[in-house]
């Protein structure tokens, strides 16, 4: 007997449970056959709830091809600031999973590998000397940035901070690409009706989504009012860089020597325009 599937036109489908089987195979069909790569991701899967299936700390992502790149040349998403965003979400190629899902850290991580996978480790930029000021050219090697050294005792049940000044302790999350499209938002919205000289209250709108609870109480509004009116600059500083510091994420750091006046520092890798869109000439 033949194995051939033979198409069926779905108005002649009998039942919902066939015509959702159906509907499932005409899906699977129209995936990517594309080959992937396993990302390891800088949080290790631990801040994910057990059954998500990025609790392995491990994702698979489509190997980039000339279709990925018209999205990164859609003068739309341009335009609109999501032109990434959109890339991303058609590399992901682990089932059941949402660039919302992703941790900050963990998106980074994405980035990386995926710019690997496009046009190899090789990426060449220009570089302002922090000392002199000039301007070079510098070939950074991203095959050599790899995660942040995670501390043995950080886990989902110990994001809690006891902060210096008030000696609250605060219970934190780690932020997801939801999250951060979430404060985008709300900045740019409170920006959009505020005075014309009112502050962009950006670290206050970050700290609300980043508290879960002060001293047990997770009332969104007692949240609220805390960051408003009762932390201190204090103890704002400290919780940020406590967070960034056990926040997974990948190390973008690299050692730059400026070839005018031979100064030496420890540099975060610059992600400009050319990070995806290299010349073309140069490859």
């Amino acid at each position: 007997m033949s194995d051939t599937t033979i198409p069926i036109a779905k108005s002649l489908i009998p039942n919902a449970a066939v015509k959702a089987a159906y509907e499932q195979n005409q899906a699977e069909a129209s995936k990517p056959t594309l080959p992937t790569l396993t990302v390891e991701l800088p949080s290790k899967g631990l801040f994910y709830p057990t059954n998500h299936p990025l609790s392995n700390g491990k994702i698979e992502i489509y190997q980039v091809t000339a279709r990925h790149e018209d999205i990164l040349s859609n003068t739309n998403l341009l335009r609109k600031g999501t032109v990434l965003d959109e890339f991303l979400k058609a590399l992901i190629a682990t089932p059941n999973v949402g660039i919302n899902d992703l941790l900050i850290g963990d998106k980074n991580a994405l980035f990386i590998a995926a710019r690997r996978s496009a046009y190899g480790d090789s990426y060449t930029t220009k570089i302002k000397c922090p000392e002199c000021g000039a301007e070079s050219n510098v070939d950074i090697d991203l095959g050599k940035i790899g995660p942040k050294q995670l501390a043995n005792n950080i886990s989902p049940d110990k994001l809690a901070f006891e902060l210096p000044n008030s000696k609250k302790t605060v219970v934190f999350s780690l932020l997801t690409h939801k999250d951060e499209a979430d404060i985008d938002a709300e900045i740019k919205a409170l920006a959009k009706f505020g005075a014309k000289n009112t502050t962009t209250p950006e670290i206050t709108t970050r700290l609300k989504y980043t508290i879960k609870a002060i001293d047990g109480n997770a009332d969104r509004g007692r949240i609220k009012n805390f960051v408003d009116n009762e932390l201190t600059a204090k103890d704002s500083l400290a919780l940020r860089r406590h967070v960034r510091e056990i926040t997974p994420d990948m190390d973008m750091n690299f050692d730059f020597t400026c070839p005018e006046c031979g100064h030496q520092a420890r540099i975060t890798v610059p992600l400009g325009a050319n990070f995806f869109w290299p010349n073309v000439s140069d490859n």
